[in-house]
């Protein structure tokens, strides 16, 4: 019996699990296959409700390499997203990032990002069903985004549909 198995059955779980393996042709930055190289955690959530935010944002405000967890920098781009960063944005589409008038903590960024997600205008919703006003919180490779290695959180309004 592989580890899985014998762990999940030890926590209740009477269930066949295959051994869990990463996959061996998966490749990550660098070359690297048993490990990634980023400057902040991978983070890519789609949600709704200010208790859901708050927890995808917590994740982006653990900072791995210098245990910073304060933005000092947002840039807004209306209805479509807002962008946090750690320390002065060096390219060109984040330039024109504003400062905050002194760094902000998880839970005063939280309510910022609230409280701009309340002003959006959502986009047509397409959905033929129920929707909820939702949001994306996430980043990209190396945990930054759009390749600004300030920037390590993005937020971006979005419709949360519900399946029929």
């Amino acid at each position: 019996m592989g580890v899985e198995a014998h762990l999940l059955q030890k926590v209740g779980f009477d269930l066949p699990v295959e051994e869990l393996k990463m996959p061996a042709d998966e490749v990550f930055e660098f070359g690297y296959r048993h490990g990634r190289q980023m400057s902040f955690f991978l983070l890519d959530v789609t949600s709704y409700c200010r208790e859901n935010l708050l927890h995808s944002l917590s994740i982006a405000f653990t900072n791995i390499v210098s245990g910073e967890n304060e933005a000092t920098h947002f840039h807004i781009e209306p209805d479509r997203q807002l962008t946090l960063f750690r320390g002065t944005p060096r390219t060109d589409w984040a330039k024109t990032a504003e400062q905050f008038p002194e760094p902000v903590s998880l839970r005063p960024a939280e309510d910022f990002v609230w409280q701009w997600l309340q002003t959006v205008k959502y986009r047509h919703d397409e959905h033929d069903g129920a929707t909820k006003p939702g949001f994306r919180v996430f980043n990209e490779r190396y945990g930054i985004v759009e390749g600004c290695w300030q920037a390590f959180v993005a937020i971006r309004p979005m419709w949360i549909y519900i399946p029929k």
